[in-house]
C-alpha cells in the first residue's frame, strides 16, 4: 500500500520552503518589521517638503489671486481623491 501521505499544512509548507527558499521573509514578519514605521515617516516627511516646494512656486509666480486659489483648492483635494480611487 505504501506510506500514509503527509498532512496537507505540512505539504504546504515544504511547497513554501522550496518555492521562496528557507530564508525567505513571510508577509506577516514585513508587517511587524521594525523599520516600517521609520519608512512611512520618511515618505510622509518627503511628500511635505514636496507640498511646500509647490506652495512656494505657487506664490512666487505672477499668477491671478483665481488661479492660485485653484492651484490651492487642487493641491488639498487630489491626493484625497487619488487615494479612494
Amino acid at each position: 500500500m505504501g506510506s500514509p501521505s503527509p498532512p496537507v499544512l505540512m505539504t504546504h509548507l515544504v511547497r513554501r520552503l522550496y518555492v521562496r527558499g528557507a530564508d525567505a521573509v513571510t508577509p506577516h514578519q514585513l508587517r511587524d518589521h521594525p523599520s516600517r514605521g521609520t519608512a512611512w515617516s520618511f515618505l510622509f516627511v518627503s511628500y511635505l517638503m514636496v507640498l511646500f516646494q509647490i506652495l512656494g512656486d505657487i506664490f512666487r509666480n505672477p499668477m491671478s489671486g483665481w488661479l492660485k486659489a485653484v492651484w490651492l483648492i487642487a493641491l488639498i483635494i487630489v491626493p484625497f481623491v487619488s487615494e479612494s480611487i
